[in-house]
């Protein structure tokens, strides 16, 4: 039998670390580029009060939650001069409804869009950013789980004490046969028992094909080694190993 190698855990120490680090950089570049956009609307344009004269549905997106777009007409006053554009928002508006939009001074036909506050950009932040930024966070530390392990070489010796295979399906009515592996081992004083998962396709497969393929899954009474999470002994870092059958 294969021993799992702490190479395994080595790849999946800076694996984990690099993608944790590439999420943060694009979620921390995303999240500035929202905020200096939203400054530079707020530094550079002027707040005026308009009007919506008319509010027309443009088109729908074929999205799940059915969002509609609405181009608003509306009017607004600079410099003693009476000005109407368009704004594309994607809800409806009552007409005379009374909102704040940024307009460009040099230029003040030209509208930036309607004042929300810091509203869009916090909830944006909320269901964008921090998600983001808790998955790359996480992925650093699964990363720093791999390489505590290795450093601290938190190998246990696993006996296969139970064997179970049974028979799957699916909704297509595809088969296969779920071979569980069921290993004891002790940690600190502390006795652990956790479980392999293997699946063994059955189509097109001969009896003995399919028996050659589940003698090289782990047979019961063999032992092997793996690596577990010494914060918590109940989990297994190591993937599931196979059996060389000549």
């Amino acid at each position: 039998m294969n021993k799992t190698t702490k190479g395994y855990l080595e790849y999946k120490s800076v694996l984990c670390f690099l993608i944790g680090v590439i999420v943060i950089i694009i979620d921390l570049s995303i999240t500035s580029k929202m905020l200096i956009k939203e400054i530079s609307k707020v530094k550079n344009n002027v707040l005026v009060d308009a009007t919506v004269l008319r509010c027309e549905k443009v088109h729908e997106f074929e999205h799940s939650d059915g969002d509609t777009s609405y181009d608003l007409a509306v009017e607004y006053e600079y410099d003693s001069i009476v000005y109407e554009s368009l704004i594309r928002k994607y809800s409806d508006w009552y007409i005379g409804e009374k909102i704040e939009i940024y307009i460009n001074p040099n230029n003040p036909e030209e509208n930036q869009g309607i004042n929300d506050g810091i509203g869009d950009l916090v909830a944006c932040v909320i269901l964008v950013s921090i998600p983001f930024l808790l998955l790359g966070i996480y992925l650093i530390y699964r990363g720093n789980i791999y390489r505590i392990a290795i450093t601290n070489d938190t190998k246990v010796t696993v006996t296969i004490s139970t064997i179970e295979i049974e028979d799957c399906y699916d909704l297509d009515g595809r088969h296969w046969l779920e071979y569980c592996v069921y290993v004891d081992y002790e940690y600190n004083g502390e006795k652990y028992k956790n479980i392999y998962w293997y699946g063994a396709e059955t189509k097109n497969k001969s009896h003995r094909r399919l028996q050659k393929e589940l003698e090289q899954f782990p047979q019961k009474g063999e032992t092997f080694q793996i690596y577990i999470n010494h914060n918590n002994p109940s989990k297994i870092l190591s993937k599931a190993p196979f059996r060389i059958v000549n």
